[in-house]
């Protein structure tokens, strides 16, 4: 389990080869400088660098060619496909064509809002022909004067076209076919694209979507969250979900632009949204650049491998608190850069040696710390818990390997850090024993127990009306999770200990009227006494976070209750046969993995397997309080969390 976090960072050591594990030199250092990373001593920033504990990968030659460790790489290679995940050809073809899709409308939505004010773009004068060059060559070597100088180069192209690029896990090529596609449109620099502002952009591009049909792209679900940290716009085409974020070159940097090309001289005078719209593609290409092309195969297999043994577990998820993609990817370069020569399958055992062992908070990072922007870039607030105190509290540093360094899993709390804890160190048992020859990789990726480890389980229910309705409904419910499981930590002076699990599960029965999901969060009991836990305080802060979203329509409920352990291949969704207020409809209590397309195993989509109960509570008897929101004449429910019933925990 993870130190106390009131300690100081320290990277832990191994029992079995502390060699290994020994911790970095601190090494801090500014954008500016292009020598080799040294000690900071502050000036301007007013860090002194002595209290700023950051770790690198230090490389270890620890190579390693046994016949096992072969073996076992070629094993997971054939166990996870070779390849995209899931990939058949047929869908990475898709999305190719999606994306030159999506690229053809982007620049036309730019081309037509040209208005009579935007400066035409540059002329250029067309080059002579071959021709004329040769004939004046050819005339002055007849005379006893030197020959001319060769003809210019033509000047470099200048696109007028906007640059779509692809980063994240497409980027990476370690998506699966559930995967979304995030895209950066970035702009050409006036004049060769009008000045747009973000919010005319996601304008435009949405009425296009609304007032453009094509048989062969269908647009849906389309979502512009133009006041988040980092505004997106979200939609899908072809049920392929699309987050699209944008960015535009200044003007002044027109002379470095180059079409396809993201440095740091033409991302100078950028305002700080456009720097976070802009750093996604820079983490990536940091992130594959660290790793090396040599290591990118063996970087890709591992890491498809931790990201579908995260989703089969119930840890992946940055929008509930747990870790996304960019987080494994972060952590597997840096057991990559920690040990270069290791294969696929060992770089996979190492990443739960490693972690199943990190001493939290201490930072996992790539390159060392920034702490100016490059020239001309506008300056940012960097993670860095000396000068921040708010970076003092995140519990699972991973910082991004390029300008501004930032936590990218700051929300993580401590139920999702003890879950993804516990499941690492699980984990590590399974793996050191596959690797020992005790069974195949099939046993990493058998599916959870999670619904056999408690006996006691809150349920969090999200229904609508419509398919459209319960998509935007259920990711509003999705973003808020966090707030109740952050409300239920605050209820471990009471004796409770939260388990969330980062999945949902879609509602089914044959009675069905409404699309519904459920989420669900593991309660076990520290008491032995018997006392009452009442837990309505955390679940009413919940609803009202939830209830009063101003894009919520009739037919949107939500419901938070208790529901008994021992689920097993029944899923356990809800308390029996449940009314569904304002949904004119009503649902047996079973659910399913919402996010898998073939194959999905009702009743616990890879989070059961098995009947029983667990012991993990046994002997303890504490009755909690759930609520639910409260039909009102107008068919909303109030988040008053009036108590609906009592179950008690076993």
């Amino acid at each position: 389990m993870p130190n106390d976090h009131s300690s100081s960072p320290v990277l832990p050591t191994s029992s079995s080869s502390s060699s290994s594990l020994s911790p970095p030199e601190v090494q801090l250092t500014s954008s500016g400088s292009s020598s080799s990373p040294t000690k900071s001593t502050g000036g301007e920033s007013g860090n002194t660098g002595d209290d700023l504990k950051v770790y690198l990968p230090k490389p270890i030659d620890d190579k390693h060619d046994e016949e096992w460790e072969v073996k076992r790489g070629t094993e997971l290679d054939d166990f996870l496909g070779n390849g995209v995940e899931g990939d058949d050809g047929v869908e990475e073809s898709q999305r190719k064509s999606i994306l030159e899709f999506l690229s053809n409308v982007v620049n036309e939505t730019l081309s037509s809002s040209s208005s009579s004010s935007s400066k035409p773009p540059p002329s250029e004068p067309p080059l002579p022909p071959a021709k004329t060059w040769a004939s004046i060559t050819s005339t002055t070597t007849s005379t006893s004067a030197p020959p001319p100088p060769p003809p210019p180069p033509p000047p470099p192209s200048k696109s007028l076209h906007p640059t779509i690029i692809p980063f994240g896990s497409y980027a990476l090529k370690v998506h699966s076919p559930s995967s979304d596609i995030d895209v950066l449109c970035l702009a050409s620099p006036p004049p060769l694209t009008p000045v747009m502002s973000r919010s005319q952009f996601f304008s435009r591009l949405k009425q296009y979507f609304e007032t453009r049909m094509n048989d062969d792209f269908i647009i849906s679900d389309v979502t512009v969250l133009i006041n988040a940290f980092t505004p997106v716009m979200k939609f899908k085409i072809n049920c392929i979900d699309i987050d699209l974020v944008y960015a535009q070159i200044k003007e002044e940097n027109l002379e470095e632009y180059k079409n396809e090309y993201l440095g740091k001289e033409t991302l100078r005078g950028l305002d700080a949204e456009s720097l976070r719209s802009v750093n996604g593609v820079l983490v990536t290409n940091e992130i594959l650049s660290i790793v090396g092309k040599e290591r990118g195969e063996v970087f890709r297999l591992a890491l498809r491998g931790i990201k579908r043994w995260a989703k089969g577990v119930g840890i992946y998820g940055n929008g509930m608190g747990f870790l996304g993609g960019v987080n494994f990817a972060i952590m597997v370069a840096w057991v990559c850069g920690r040990f270069p020569n290791a294969g696929p399958a060992r770089l996979f055992q190492k990443f739960f040696q490693i972690y199943s062992t990190w001493s939290f908070p201490s930072p996992i990072l790539l390159s060392p710390l920034l702490l100016s922007p490059p020239p001309g870039w506008t300056p940012q607030q960097i993670w860095n818990p000396t000068l921040n105190p708010r970076d003092a509290y995140h519990l699972l540093p991973i910082i991004t390997p390029c300008y501004p360094s930032m936590n990218s899993s700051y929300n993580v709390g401590k139920g999702q850090l003890r879950r993804i804890m516990m499941e690492v160190e699980r984990g590590r048992e399974v793996v050191d024993g596959v690797m020992k020859g005790r069974g195949g990789w099939e046993e990493v990726f058998r599916e959870s127990t999670f619904f056999n480890r408690f006996t006691n389980y809150l349920e969090v229910r999200c229904v609508a009306l419509t398919p459209s309705d319960f998509r935007r409904w259920q990711r509003w419910v999705e973003s808020k999770i966090r707030i109740l499981i952050a409300g239920l930590e605050m209820a471990a002076e009471q004796g409770v200990e939260v388990h969330p699990f980062a999945k949902f599960f879609d509602v089914v029965g044959k009675e069905m009227e409404v699309c519904g999901t459920s989420f669900f969060i593991g309660l076990r009991s520290l008491r032995t006494n018997g006392d009452i836990v009442d837990l309505s305080f955390c679940t009413n802060e919940f609803l009202y976070a939830v209830s009063n979203w101003e894009g919520r329509v009739q037919g949107m409920e939500i419901f938070v209750q208790g529901v008994s352990g021992g689920m097993g291949g029944s899923g356990g969704g809800a308390a029996g046969q449940q009314k569904v207020k304002g949904g004119g409809g009503k649902g047996k209590g079973r659910a399913r993995n919402s996010r898998k397309r073939n194959g999905t195993r009702r009743g616990n989509g890879g989070g059961g397997g098995g009947g029983g109960n667990s012991d993990e509570n046994k002997g303890n008897s504490t009755t909690t309080t759930t609520t639910k929101g409260k039909a009102t004449t107008d068919g909303f429910s109030e988040a008053i969390g009036s108590p609906t019933k009592k179950t008690r925990m076993r």
